[in-house]
């Protein structure tokens, strides 16, 4: 449910920010949306919630038996 909402708040972040300083935007928007499926294939926020799993995992230390 979330997704929708984060994708639709990042394109329009893109196409205002991004719009006022290079006059391609829409390449820019289009190789984020390349990126975006190459390396989180399932979305933003499984990809996102992935990757903060990774992160958080790698900061634990481990217990010694």
């Amino acid at each position: 449910m979330t997704g929708p909402i984060v994708g639709a708040v990042i394109i329009t972040l893109v196409k205002n920010v991004v719009s006022t300083y290079i006059d391609r935007w829409n390449s820019l928007l289009g190789a984020i949306f390349v990126i975006t499926i190459m390396f989180m294939p399932f979305g933003i926020v499984p990809g996102v919630r992935q990757l903060w799993a990774r992160i958080s995992r790698a900061k634990k230390p481990e217990r010694a038996a």
